[in-house]
């Protein structure tokens, strides 16, 4: 993130600017609305954080969930079901907050559900299930058209929701995600990424949170808190020993400390073949690249950071080249991080480009091709 407030503030007039002398050529409302939307992904610091009109509850299949629902500013253009990615603050998360607000002055009902797992730093079914029922809800509740906004890891669990049976969900947003959950556990144990051209050191945060996810899968509870405690000291200090914890493992355990441990490509198949079959289980469920995304009736707008180190580009590319011919429009930007935005001016055109389009699938039937891989 920028060092301070004053630099943030610095980079959102900037962003401001530019986005509003674009918005003074013509369709005003639109691009300005687009322009607040980049400030919200630039991180612009609010006066205040925007507060839910109220909190609503509605079962799913496995549980009953809580969301923050926040009202359009003006007439609804279309409802959205907002999806935080890893964060412990879950709907609370004060960046989250922000983009809600910022999408409500854009006028969508904004709809931010609490999804227990990724509190957890965990992607499971079970996130499928709260992400369908929250578009349930927006339907019971709502004659608007239904959209998804999803971040990092909650983009597949957001897709699989979309394509269930009875989703009405017809824009999808999704910003930093994940098309071969295979090939991310690849990327972030050993640097290679089979999709792109990438290759190179692993960054140790896609590491451990890799096994921080794992870890919640385990049948058995005592090794699922070994391996998150030894996720959170990894995370804290890359070099810090782990050997008491690791003594206590099962084999089961320790099959999955083998797997975020490895720094072979090669051995990343038979690693996860050899994992407890509940977790294959998940992994192939979550799986995008083994589901046809030609059949997801939604527009897709992906956004990408150039050189996201926890979950490259490649994927939200092959995203793309998934979906049906013309219902996808990619932007790679560089200047993000892993859904971490610090764009400068240029960039920003590329982030505006990307909020208008949201705003016209939006409102469209029908989706218009369009790709901005950057220069």
């Amino acid at each position: 993130m920028p060092k301070s407030s004053a630099s943030r503030g610095a980079r959102a007039a900037g962003l401001m600017l530019l986005c509003a002398t674009l918005a003074g050529c013509g369709h005003l409302e639109r691009w300005g609305s687009a322009a607040r939307l980049v400030a919200a992904m630039a991180d612009a610091p609010p006066e205040a954080l925007p507060t839910p009109a109220r909190e609503v509850s509605y079962p799913g299949e496995a549980r009953r969930y809580r969301a923050d629902l926040y009202p359009a500013a003006g007439e609804a253009r279309a409802a959205l079901v907002l999806v935080h990615g890893f964060t412990r603050h879950g709907k609370s998360d004060p960046q989250l907050r922000r983009f809600a607000g910022q999408l409500a002055q854009a006028r969508f009902q904004v709809l931010v559900p609490q999804i227990p797992g990724l509190t957890r730093f965990s992607v499971s079914r079970e996130d499928v299930d709260a992400i369908t029922a929250s578009l349930a809800f927006l339907a019971e509740h709502s004659e608007l058209r239904q959209g998804l906004a999803a971040i990092s890891y909650s983009v597949g669990p957001a897709m699989l929701a979309a394509m269930a049976e009875g989703a009405e969900a017809e824009f999808i947003l999704a910003i930093g995600g994940y098309h071969d959950l295979v090939e991310v556990i690849r990327f972030a144990t050993t640097g290679h990424d089979a999709l792109g051209a990438a290759a190179g050191a692993p960054n140790e945060l896609g590491r451990w949170l890799i096994l921080a996810s794992h870890a919640a899968q385990l049948p058995r509870d005592e090794d699922a808190e070994l391996l998150r405690r030894i996720a959170r000291r990894k995370l804290t200090a890359r070099w810090a020993d782990i050997s008491d914890l690791r003594a206590q493992l099962t084999p089961a355990g320790q099959r999955v400390l083998a797997l975020v441990n490895n720094r072979d490509p090669e051995r990343v198949a038979p690693l996860i073949a050899g994992l407890p079959a509940v977790l294959q289980r998940e992994i192939r469920a979550l799986d995008l690249a083994h589901r046809d995304l030609s059949t997801l009736q939604a527009c897709l707008v992906l956004i990408h950071g150039e050189d996201d180190p926890v979950i490259p580009p490649s994927h939200s590319v092959a995203l793309a080249a998934a979906a049906a011919p013309g219902r996808a429009r990619l932007f790679v930007v560089s200047g993000i991080g892993h859904v971490d935005v610090q764009p400068g001016l240029a960039d920003a055109f590329s982030l505006w480009r990307a909020a208008v389009a949201l705003l016209e699938a939006a409102r469209r039937e029908t989706c218009r091709e369009d790709t901005d891989q950057g220069p």
